[in-house]
């Protein structure tokens, strides 16, 4: 019979089997025995002793399944074939190129900044006085404002590790400030770079000027030049590749047929009590949602039962 709802549409067929229209609705007790192999004939097909099974001879006999006597399965279930699936990742790194222009950061292992430090070093000697007036020089996008004079008596000593490079920035363009007695002229910038042999270093007075930074790299540290900094982005594109095994859709138990046993198996795996491989996943979700649910189970009853054709 059907029933109309109140908006006019059509319920369906509505049916009332009573428990004698069944052959049982009692699952016995299997005690450690898993249910895959006490459901299921000695050749494999699967056979749930009658349960929820509807009489062959009933008033609903046509509806639900049978296999008491036995299961012929009439269509071959579609399959998916094993593929290889390129998977990408993309990792991405920055690079730094460098063109002659503005002044770029010194990057050096031994630093001394006179705005932040004043005179007192752990690797530079510093002997002299500092300025009292402060100067406004700007340096590796720095705002360097304190300084040493640069005056007869000023000496600033250290030992160089190794040969290296060394960079003074003072307030003062095309000047001389000597470097172990050897007059250097500071360019443009105030800025003046020299290289050096490993052992000891002594910058004293040239001209009259104010030193503001100090900065000494050994060989193969980047000594800070003029430049302007521009970043370019290399990516770099790695592909693995992931094999996905041959499987039956709705075959979520792997027995290789699709059966009764496959809607238990989502059922119970449902509710937490059996665990599928990735191969069972990928077989029972037959709806594509990415994971084995109640509609999956409901899609391969109606598989069973012939009201669908094909998963």
């Amino acid at each position: 019979q059907s029933e109309t709802l109140a908006n006019g549409s059509k319920l369906g067929d509505i049916v009332t089997p009573a428990d004698s229209d069944f052959v049982t609705l009692t699952v016995g007790a299997m005690g450690s025995t898993d249910f895959h192999t006490a459901w299921r004939n000695a050749d494999g097909s699967p056979n749930p002793k009658g349960f929820a099974e509807t009489l062959s001879n009933g008033t609903y006999a046509s509806l639900g399944y049978h296999m008491m006597n036995g299961v012929t399965q009439t269509t071959t279930p579609s399959t998916s074939s094993g593929t290889t699936e390129p998977v990408s990742t993309t990792e991405s790194k920055t690079t730094t190129e460098t063109t002659a222009s503005a002044v770029t950061p010194v990057a050096s292992e031994y630093v001394h900044n006179f705005t932040v430090n004043g005179s007192a070093s752990t690797f530079y000697t510093i002997s002299g006085n500092m300025n009292s007036k402060d100067v406004a020089v700007s340096y590796a996008g720095l705002t360097l404002t304190k300084s040493l004079k640069m005056e007869t008596a000023t000496s600033i000593t250290f030992t160089a590790p190794s040969a290296g490079t060394l960079t003074l920035v003072t307030d003062t363009a095309s000047k001389s400030i000597k470097v172990n007695g050897t007059k250097y002229t500071t360019d443009a910038n105030g800025v003046v770079t020299v290289d050096v042999a490993a052992g000891a270093v002594e910058i004293t007075k040239g001209d009259a000027m104010n030193l503001v930074y100090i900065a000494y790299a050994t060989s193969g540290t980047s000594t800070g030049s003029t430049g302007t900094s521009s970043q370019t982005t290399e990516t770099t594109t790695t592909t693995t590749t992931e094999t996905v095994e041959d499987y039956l859709r709705g075959d979520a138990d792997g027995s290789g047929s699709v059966d009764i046993l496959d809607v238990i198996t989502i059922n119970r795996a449902i509710l937490g009590k059996e665990e599928l491989s990735a191969v069972q996943v990928k077989a029972a979700d037959v709806n594509n949602n990415g994971a084995p649910d109640s509609s999956d189970a409901l899609m391969i009853m109606k598989k069973i039962v012939g009201l669908i054709s094909a998963l």
